[in-house]
């Protein structure tokens, strides 16, 4: 798995490693830490530094940025010393950091992009709807809830019948979780649905599908709008992440936007991936 983490010296270190060891990653993971250099210094230090020396301010920057990714590589070998981990800083403004991001993405062909949340962060406040939009793969957006060791993982999977959800569901049980992982499997219908027996039916399915690597699985069946019905029950529930899957044809992404812009757990969107010759439907 390819996993590319953007860092832009705001987040919480340990927020990201305790939510990567609940993500069920491979034990084994090249791993690029991409460091968003024009976020290490404050607008002030900035725009004086750089009208006395703009030399001087591209090196302090260049030197921060290093700094900072090396930091972060240093503390992802500390939890998860079998991972090939590399970084790479880049100029990133915080107005064109999602677009550098995924386009990092799409040129090393990312499998998963880590991203902590942008309530906490500087340059990444902006970029994380977008990013989760219209990346080429999956994307975690990070809100470590989960804090007890010992309990189980409470995980949410929102199925809604279509092939993304199958896919989200496959990959999902070839993930490393704890036996004891608690799986959450929800589906929203409207209404005036005239056939619930086929979404009973559908629900049976994915369930067994996980039950062979995860026994512990309830499901349920809600009514009304999908974001509003799944963040409620995650935060009935307590659950520590979300799985969601993208449509391919990224027309239909207010769900998933909505979900990841509002929840207190910790969202992962799924997609098919795409790799670096490939577009997906709608994006450029």
């Amino acid at each position: 798995m390819r996993i590319l983490i953007p860092w832009d010296g705001a987040q919480n270190p340990e927020s990201i490693i305790r939510d990567l060891h609940y993500a069920g990653l491979p034990a084994q993971a090249h791993t690029l830490v991409l460091s968003l250099v024009h976020a290490f210094m404050p607008v002030p230090a900035r725009a004086f530094v750089a009208s006395n020396n703009d030399d001087a301010f591209d090196t302090m920057q260049d030197e921060r940025g290093a700094l900072e990714a090396n930091r972060a590589k240093i503390i992802l070998l500390r939890h998860f010393p079998d991972w090939y981990i590399e970084y790479e800083e880049i100029d990133a403004p915080a107005a064109r950091s999602a677009g550098l991001i995924m386009q990092h993405a799409r040129a090393w062909n990312a499998d998963l992009i880590v991203i902590g949340s942008g309530r906490h962060t500087r340059s990444l406040t902006t970029a994380a709807a977008r990013i989760a939009d219209e990346a080429p793969c999956s994307v975690r957006i990070v809100h470590p809830r989960h804090q007890h060791p010992d309990a189980p993982l409470n995980v949410l999977l929102y199925v809604d019948g279509t092939a993304e959800s199958l896919l989200m569901v496959e990959e999902f049980a070839a993930r490393s979780f704890p036996r004891n992982t608690c799986i959450h499997l929800i589906s929203i219908v409207d209404e005036r649905e005239w056939n619930i027996e086929r979404v009973h039916h559908m629900l049976d399915y994915f369930a067994d599908h996980v039950r062979q690597e995860f026994p512990h699985i309830e499901s349920q069946i809600r009514y009304g709008d999908p974001a509003e019905q799944i963040l409620r029950y995650a935060n009935h529930q307590e659950i520590d992440s979300i799985f969601v899957a993208a449509p391919e044809s990224a027309v239909d992404t207010r769900i998933a936007t909505a979900i990841q812009q509002q929840a207190e757990s910790t969202v992962e969107i799924f997609k098919k991936h795409i790799g670096p010759n490939d577009e997906r439907s709608g994006k450029q």
